[in-house]
């Protein structure tokens, strides 16, 4: 893959103890491709509560991107305290998926032109005012 200048990466993980971040990209996809000058990603990453006693902030989180500077990268984070699990959701800006699965209360809104489908989760019980960004930001 030395070769490759473009990858397009969506996937979710179940992790062990940490969440995926940029520095986690940086140093297990992006330096073994020396050519590759468009990256976009949606990420989906799951922590079991008792694989992990601290949490990151989302703050520290997004200073892991400073290495991407092509993209703006959006990062949330949300725990589910009655499934006992976190949730890490990371991608970059603008969004160019088709689905966009388990937004939550923490939805920090934008425009996402491609986006045909979606999906809410949450502990929390969704807003009107939820409901109006969620309109507002998924035209299609």
């Amino acid at each position: 893959m030395l070769n490759l200048e473009a990858l397009h990466l969506n996937i979710i993980v179940e992790s062990n103890g940490r969440f995926i971040d940029g520095d986690t990209l940086m140093k297990d996809i992006v330096l073994y491709m020396p050519r590759l000058y468009k990256f976009t990603f949606n990420i989906c990453s799951t922590i079991n509560h008792c694989d992990q006693t601290n949490f990151a902030l989302n703050q520290h989180i997004e200073k892991t991107f400073e290495y991407f500077h092509n993209n703006e990268i959006i990062t949330c984070i949300d725990h589910f305290q009655e499934k006992g699990y976190s949730q890490r959701h990371i991608y970059s800006y603008p969004y160019k998926w088709k689905v966009y699965n388990n937004i939550t209360n923490n939805f920090r809104g934008g425009l996402f032109t491609s986006v045909t489908e979606v999906s809410l989760y949450d502990e929390r019980s969704f807003a009107d005012e939820f409901f109006l960004r969620i309109a507002q930001s998924f035209p299609l």
